[in-house]
């Protein structure tokens, strides 16, 4: 009877492990849409152009921006760089930020914002068209919104808002932005034939 009790009693552990390895955690769970599996916790880039204002200044830029968002179980964060400037010239301000982020997403549409300590290089303006020769390096704070509206479950077009700011410039502005997600896990598989 005794070694029946300890053979139970092994089962059970064993089996209680086995049925807790087959429940996923959150953060690993897939939707189902049209028969395409998505991961609900996934990375993504998004990437664009658009137009700055350089408040310190007041002047207009062209910018463009290239983001890597990604998630640790539950939790986004994002890698990233931008560059500014009225002309694509030396003149121009580079800025790299890695910070920390909330997100909504469905079908539909993709909505993050995130808060960064920034690292920008560049070029002083000085008034009347003439920059510093000396470059710049200053730490700042980087924020940015993505709305992106879905064209696939992992794909689509949006618009990003961003403010950086830093000792020598504030800039602020927008991006029209493309989205591409690693949610796309295959297809839904059978369990039987219809």
């Amino acid at each position: 009877m005794k070694h029946v009790l300890v053979c139970v009693f092994f089962f059970l552990v064993l089996s209680h492990g086995l049925l807790a390895q087959q429940q996923k955690p959150e953060w690993k769970r897939d939707t189902v849409i049209a028969g395409n599996k998505f991961s609900l916790y996934n990375n993504w880039i998004n990437a664009g152009a658009g137009y700055c204002r350089y408040f310190t200044f007041g002047r207009d830029q062209f910018d463009m921006g290239l983001d890597f968002n990604f998630h640790i179980t539950k939790q986004y964060f994002q890698l990233g760089l931008m560059i500014s400037g009225e002309d694509f010239s030396i003149k121009n301000n580079y800025q790299l930020h890695a910070g920390y982020g909330k997100r909504r997403e469905n079908a539909l549409y993709n909505q993050a914002l995130f808060v960064s300590p920034s690292y920008s290089t560049g070029y002083k303006y000085l008034g009347s068209g003439v920059y510093d020769h000396n470059p710049y390096n200053a730490i700042g704070v980087y924020v940015e919104y993505q709305y992106t509206y879905k064209l696939h479950y992992d794909s689509g077009i949006g618009l990003t808002l961003f403010v950086d700011h830093n000792a020598f410039q504030t800039i602020g502005g927008f991006r029209i932005d493309l989205f591409l997600s690693g949610a796309f896990k295959g297809k839904q598989q059978k369990l039987w034939n219809n």
